[in-house]
């Protein structure tokens, strides 16, 4: 054993040498690697690169690159060196595996790569008992039976007394009645008009506008007056708040750096004109949650997508962590479930439900049905224009490239002489972990070398600037101000709209502060694939699984898209893939269900919340948890 002190703490670590000497069994050392970060990508679920790990064969086969592994020569393995790090892009793309475990590979491929008979990729990465029962809880009949999950009946309308004609009274003259109460006096016609524009479009009215209506004594004075502020465009301003704070709407990403939404403003726009112009509430619903998959697909259903992108985000050093992504999930997800169905639906992320009978496998499913989210633009503007945008935007950035690169060129000797002497500052302990080959530090090792790199050794623009010779500080200038000249050749940006669609997030393009992240190795490493899909077969769905606990690491079995078992009526379809083939068709039948009248829960949500807005207690008072 090897021992190490490194900032206090003792780690033991076997070391490499000893590693090599013992015998390795892939059942007991190489398959559990294999399971946690290789198969999930080269698997059952999928095989990108046309390679398949569960087997042997499929090893030595290899994918479009060739052979994977070379019994004997692990130096000439490709599994090996892109877990090493010796070849990019370096694998697992979600992550990086330990030193122990590189050099257990390397050991396995040099004694041979034996494949204990009968070992493939069957076993989930946790107890298949223990994963059983959480991927299958049952829902009981008295969970059933409940009444938030029985579709609506229309109940017959109670006789009460002849002169109340709203239903509404009706009902609650029999109950009041039943409990031997008297209704409050009529509200005189000053009450009912200051009422009705403050109910409605949140404003006073003027005094010509309430004697205009006090003075018509007509029998539709009444009616007359709630068309005409139902008509008024400050209606949906009103109404449009209500529904924003649904959606979490904010003009700004939140959070420390809390970035600018420039753009946010057009999907609040979307919801005042949609409550102007009356628009159904299964159709609103279907466009904010699918509308980049309608077959009537227009600017307005684009902008719509923004619902499920209006939370919070970070959009700084992302790819640093890619667990923020089942993070952002959750949030749509918590938002669709509250907003929508009236359910606490994020609670079964790490476990079954504690009070409603949603089981842990139905949050994933759902997770599924929208797997595929990538947040993006919608250029709005006709499609030549935006080529023609891009096009010479993209000469431009071309022109810029190999000047950026010169000044780095300038810049790198400068940066390393920096950091040297910033090191020589640390114990020599320090200094050694720093300077030695990633592949080649101990775990105690990286821990300590990352903390100084990203930490102590970051050297900014000013100090490189000040460390520059007289004739290297001229050419950097003269470069960036040829970069200056050139960025103001780019023609004035286009208007876009802020989206979401159908992806692969893996390939997400870098965002602010993406460019500057210390860890580039701890990203999602991109192998082939792109962004946005362009054809010509049909989009896939990256794989999704049930994480145990919610741990991103922790993958069980694969998962299909799926509703709320429980206020799923019939067997409507989980995906309604459109003609183009751009993307899947799951957030379009997700879209159907919530808006179906067989659902038992949207429409008993949107009703408690109007009323809620108008009385100032909803029905049910838990407006995000009406069941």
């Amino acid at each position: 054993m090897i021992w190490l002190l490194a900032v206090g703490w003792v780690v033991s670590v076997p070391s490499t040498l000893s590693r090599a000497q013992e015998s390795v069994s892939f059942t007991r050392d190489i398959q559990p690697i294999l399971q946690n970060s290789c198969w999930k990508c080269h698997g059952e679920a999928m095989q990108l690169s046309k390679l398949d790990l569960r087997t042997l064969e499929g090893a030595l086969k290899g994918g479009e690159k060739g052979a994977s592994i070379v019994p004997g020569k692990a130096e000439d393995s490709r599994l090996y060196r892109r877990v090493a790090g010796l070849e990019r892009p370096a694998m697992p793309m979600d992550g990086k595996l330990t030193g122990d475990q590189i050099s257990t590979i390397k050991a396995w491929i040099d004694q041979g790569a034996h494949w204990d008979v009968g070992a493939e990729a069957k076993a989930p990465s946790v107890d298949p008992a223990a994963l059983a029962a959480l991927e299958n809880m049952e829902i009981s009949p008295e969970a059933r039976n409940y009444w938030a999950f029985k579709l609506p009946l229309q109940a017959p309308v109670p006789n009460a007394s002849a002169d109340l004609r709203n239903p509404i009274d009706r009902f609650l003259e029999k109950t009041r009645r039943e409990k031997d109460l008297k209704a409050a006096p009529r509200a005189d016609r000053l009450t009912l008009v200051r009422r009705a524009y403050m109910d409605l479009i949140g404003l006073p009215p003027t005094p010509s506008e309430t004697e205009e209506f006090l003075s018509d004594n007509s029998p539709e004075a009444w009616g007359h007056l709630i068309d005409k502020l139902l008509a008024s465009p400050h209606y949906g301003e009103r109404w449009g708040r209500h529904w924003l704070d649904v959606a979490r709407y904010a003009d700004s990403d939140g959070f420390e750096q809390d970035f600018d939404r420039p753009n946010a403003w057009l999907y609040r726009d979307y919801v005042v004109r949609s409550l102007n112009q009356d628009k159904p509430y299964n159709i609103f619903i279907k466009e904010q949650v699918a509308g980049d998959e309608l077959e009537t697909k227009s600017a307005d259903t684009m902008i719509a997508t923004g619902f499920l992108r209006a939370g919070p985000r970070v959009h700084f050093r992302e790819k640093d962590t890619p667990e923020r992504r089942f993070d952002y999930l959750d949030d749509v997800m918590a938002t669709i479930g509250r907003g929508i169905l009236g359910l606490t639906v994020q609670c079964a992320r790490c476990h079954n439900h504690k009070f409603d009978p949603i089981p842990q496998k139905d949050y994933y499913a759902l997770q599924a049905a929208i797997f595929g989210y990538v947040e993006t633009t919608y250029p709005l503007v006709p499609k030549e224009e935006a080529d023609a945008y891009n096009k010479k935007v993209a000469e431009i950035d071309a022109q810029i490239k190999p000047l950026r690169e010169r000044i780095a060129e300038i810049e790198a000797p400068y940066r390393e002489k920096l950091k040297a002497e910033a090191l020589r500052k640390y114990p020599e302990n320090v200094q050694r972990a720093v300077e030695k080959p990633e592949n080649e530090r101990t775990p105690g090792e990286k821990l300590l070398a990352t903390q100084v790199i990203e930490g102590g050794l970051n050297v900014n623009g000013p100090t490189v600037e000040r460390a520059l010779t007289p004739e290297h500080a001229a050419e950097r200038k003269a470069l960036n101000d040829r970069i200056a000249a050139l960025q103001k050749e780019k023609p004035q940006p286009i208007p876009v709209a802020d989206i979401v669609t159908d992806g692969d997030y893996r390939f997400t393009p870098l965002g602010p502060g993406d460019d500057v992240i210390g860890c580039v190795k701890c990203r999602i490493q991109e192998a082939e694939g792109t962004f946005l899909h362009t054809g010509p077969a049909r989009y896939q769905v990256p794989p999704s699984y049930f994480l145990v606990r919610g741990d991103p690491a922790s993958k069980g079995s694969l998962m299909k898209p799926g509703f709320i078992t429980v206020a799923t009526y019939g067997n409507p379809p989980t995906e309604i893939p459109p003609a183009d083939g751009r993307t899947s068709g799951r957030r379009r039948a997700l879209a159907e269900w919530l808006a179906s009248r067989e659902n038992p829960l949207a429409p008993r949500v949107i009703v408690n919340r109007v009323w809620h807005h108008h009385f100032g207690r909803g029905i049910v008072p838990t407006l995000c948890w009406t069941g």
